[in-house]
Order: structure tokens, then sequence, then C-alpha cells
């Protein structure tokens, strides 16, 4: 996120970044306790679709453990509406993670905008 500014009395101008809340920080760690019992996937595998839309980091959990597989009859379409490391800006593995895409037949990425 781009740092914030504000002038004290003085003039001067101060900057502080912003950061995202701790609800859409979605570390490598995090996305392992999440799906380390499969009950996700058990879930997930229920429906034909699953979307994950606003923040892209929030699919991390099923990204990193190669869900949906090929053999999958379920598709993830993430829709990005923030920018697509909202939460985990500078996580070379979450970068690597999104580039894989493209190989991944059973995901979908769509942006709300040009821009993202």
């Amino acid at each position: 996120d781009p740092p914030s500014t504000s002038t004290d009395d003085s003039g001067s101008v101060n900057q502080q970044r912003v950061l995202p809340s701790q609800r859409y920080q979605m570390s490598s760690t995090r996305a392992a306790c999440l799906w380390r019992n499969r009950s996700m996937q058990a879930a997930l595998e229920s429906f034909a679709l699953v979307v994950v839309a606003d923040t892209t980091a929030l699919a991390r959990p099923m990204l990193q453990h190669g869900w949906p597989t090929p053999e999958s009859r379920t598709h993830l379409l993430i829709w990005i509406c923030n920018r697509f490391d909202y939460g985990v800006v500078g996580d070379l593995h979450f970068y690597q993670l999104i580039r894989s895409l493209r190989s991944r037949r059973r995901v979908t990425v769509v942006s709300s905008t040009s821009f993202e």
C-alpha cells in the first residue's frame, strides 16, 4: 500500500505505511495450517466452482497445496479486485504460485479492471 501522509503543527510531512489487516495476510505457514487436515479440500470438492474474490492471497491455501488438481471436478476462479499481492507484498513464494497459474487448467484468473 502507498504510504499515507499528514502534516504536524510545524508543517513537517509525516509518512506512515498503511498495513493490511491481519485477516488478509496469508503466509505460507498460515496457508499450511488451514489446509493441514484436508477438511477444506473435502468441503471445496463439493462445489463445481469456487470463487476467491477481492484479495488474491486468500486463495493461497488452495494454490500452495496444488488444488484443484487436474483430476478435480471443481474449478477455481480468482477474481482480482485489489492489488494481486495485497497482504503478501514481497513474498517470493506467493509470486511463484501466481506465475504457475498459467499451467493450471482448473484455475482461472480475472481482474475487475484492466489496471489489475
